[in-house]
């Protein structure tokens, strides 16, 4: 065992120390084995210039006006629902004031005071009223109703007061404004007149300024003349009116307030007097001459110019009028043209406005005479109305 040990470790270093011998495949014929074929020159193909597309000119889009965006609308809140106003509501430009009961003479006057003002109320008309008449209201407004000296209620109108709220209108007050007038009677019984004798003259006319006033008219002596009833007496004149009101009896009849004779007054016996002239004014073109006249405060007055001669009407050829009043017209014109005015103004208690009128008439017999007539103008006070 030893020996075959030592015997190949021998061979072992043997083949180590043995040289390589180099292989040549030519030798054993291997020339074949592998025979790399020439590779041929790489030639890159060549590339191309790069053209681009041409890209399109830009042109920028015109810029338009820049708007400001709309605000938004500001809120606004609902419209309340409408409010109904009562039936005939208006809109107040005249107050009350105070209840006011005149006398002058035997005539007692119950009117309403007002003033111009507006307080912001509205008012409506409940019922009109006459004297001695009831109604529904009595009682319910705040002034009351008056009574005549007899005691009967007074004339009136009822009137409801409103103020506007934001629930609508509210009645606040009832108001009456009184508006009448009574006459007292006389306590003196007119006398009889006594039986003109046979051998009494022709009458001759009287030159009377005014109708006879009420009382006692003492029967003319016997042989003379009649004597003319004494004119009433003047009222006093308003404020800023230099002359007196001629006032008239309420049971007299209404003609003309002063007279101009056209021809001196004789005695009796002599040369028949000339015709009493009268003058004075009427509603109507053809009516009766009346010397004053209750109006309305306010409102619109066609008033014709009228005169007689001894009661017989005569032709009014021209006239020219003045004193306290709005004219609506010309202040002048013939017979066939009327004065047109209106008062806004209450006279003072007791009193009337005055208005003078030159008038210049055709006399029967023919000529023309001039005369001056001042007439009264009442003015009642109803609420005016806007």
């Amino acid at each position: 065992m030893i020996r075959r040990a030592i015997a190949l470790t021998v061979i072992s270093f043997g083949l180590v120390a043995a040289p390589a011998a180099a292989w040549d495949p030519e030798e054993d014929g291997w020339d074949w084995w592998w025979q790399p074929e020439p590779v041929p020159a790489w030639t890159p193909e060549p590339v191309p210039a790069w053209d681009p597309d041409p890209a399109p000119a830009w042109t920028p889009e015109p810029a338009s006006a820049w708007t400001p965006p709309e605000p938004a609308p500001a809120w606004t809140p609902p419209d309340p629902a409408p409010v109904e106003a009562p039936p005939g509501l208006y809109y107040v430009t005249e107050t009350y004031v105070a209840d006011v009961v005149t006398t002058q003479g035997p005539v007692t006057t119950y009117s309403t005071a007002t003033v111009d003002q507006s307080t912001g109320t509205y008012a409506r008309v409940l019922e009109s009223v006459g004297t001695g008449a009831s109604s529904g209201y009595d009682g319910s407004a705040f002034n009351g109703r008056a009574q005549l000296r007899d005691g009967r209620d007074i004339a009136g109108t009822y009137y409801e007061n409103f103020i506007l709220t934001a629930a609508g209108f509210a009645s606040v007050s009832i108001v009456f404004f009184q508006d009448d007038s009574e006459t007292a009677r006389s306590s003196t019984p007119p006398a009889s007149s006594q039986p003109a004798d046979s051998t009494t003259p022709p009458f001759v006319p009287p030159i009377a300024i005014v109708p006879p006033a009420p009382g006692v008219v003492p029967a003319p002596p016997v042989g003379a003349a009649p004597t003319a009833a004494a004119p009433p007496p003047l009222a006093a004149a308003p404020a800023g009116v230099s002359e007196p009101v001629q006032t008239t009896s309420p049971t007299a009849p209404t003609s003309g307030s002063v007279s101009i004779p056209a021809a001196p007054i004789v005695t009796p016996g002599g040369p028949p007097h000339g015709p009493v002239l009268r003058g004075g004014i009427s509603p109507q073109p053809q009516g009766d001459l009346l010397a004053s006249i209750d109006v309305l405060r306010g409102r619109r007055i066609v008033l014709w110019l009228r005169a007689t001669a001894d009661g017989a009407p005569v032709r009014v050829h021209e006239w020219h009028a003045s004193g306290e009043l709005v004219a609506l017209g010309p202040l002048s014109g013939s017979g066939e043209e009327p004065l047109v005015a209106r008062w806004d103004t209450l006279a003072p208690p007791g009193g009337a406005w005055p208005v003078r009128l030159a008038l210049l008439i055709d006399l029967p017999g023919g000529g023309s005479s001039a005369i001056d007539v001042v007439v009264s103008i009442v003015v009642r006070s109803p609420a005016l109305v806007q």
